[in-house]
């Protein structure tokens, strides 16, 4: 295994060799550790979309409002909770532009967002409400890997033809 120069410059070994038989309790006890590692990184699950997030415009440094996202029977529904105003902004808008129950109603307050249960590829679909047209799209709503930024394309037909928006988790 080692030729005799390699030998000749190794110390000597003193001492009983550290054995571990397979009902050694070092080894069941490292076992038993990787196990339970192993278990609790598998039933851990990726982090959904229930919280609180704030919608941001275009650029991507203003804030639009902050939308809390609930789970409610067999659906996710996200409700428009606060707005980050701008100076022109009426502080308490009503949505003017909205169709049936909620025309005229305030936007705070006002669920935009209704999306089935999680699927296979890890998206939310549903609609959306855009209060500033009055309109309601198709979405598909997609986390990233930490759970911390939202994805949400709004269409009408195909999603291709659409506008994505991104919103980001609040602690």
């Amino acid at each position: 295994m080692y030729s005799e120069t390699a030998k000749s410059h190794l110390p000597p070994f003193s001492g009983t060799p550290l054995v571990l038989r397979s009902n050694s309790p070092w080894v069941i006890a490292i076992l038993a550790l990787a196990g339970a590692s192993c278990f609790s990184i598998l039933a851990a699950e990726p982090p959904g979309i229930i919280g609180r997030w704030v919608a941001l415009e275009p650029d991507l440094r203003t804030k639009r409002a902050l939308i809390v996202i609930a789970r409610d029977g067999n659906q996710v529904v996200g409700t428009i909770s606060q707005l980050f105003e701008q100076a022109e902004d009426d502080p308490d808008p009503v949505c003017q532009q909205c169709e049936g129950v909620n025309r005229n109603r305030k936007i705070i307050g006002l669920p935009i967002l209704f999306l089935s249960l999680e699927d296979r590829e890890g998206q939310y679909r549903g609609t959306i409400l855009d209060p500033e047209d009055g309109r309601t799209y198709r979405c598909v709503a997609t986390p990233d890997i930490t759970g911390n930024k939202l994805t949400i394309k709004g269409y009408i037909g195909m999603p291709i033809f659409g506008r994505t928006e991104t919103w980001v988790r609040l602690p």
